[in-house]
């Protein structure tokens, strides 16, 4: 018997969100590059505040939204 309140997990909207995640470049050398090595190094030590900086100084990359929302766990603007 299945539980109705498991979650469900549709093959083609986890194909599309990776699909989506790609084109952003959110790939561990893509936010290696975006947050550089200094910072990247920092985050590895659990210390947010280069990433923080680095995200804020990124403008519009997308990686940074997606960095500070999935990594740091911040608020991102809407339209971000």
């Amino acid at each position: 018997m299945t539980d109705p309140a498991a979650p469900s997990v549709d093959p083609a909207l986890v194909a599309a969100l990776r699909a989506d995640l790609a084109d952003a470049g959110f790939t561990v050398p893509g936010v290696e590059d975006l947050l550089g090595p200094v910072a990247a190094a920092a985050l590895h030590r659990e210390e947010p505040v280069p990433a923080l900086l680095a995200t804020d100084a990124a403008g519009d990359d997308p990686r940074a939204a997606l960095v500070r929302a999935f990594v740091l766990g911040v608020p991102v603007r809407a339209a971000a």
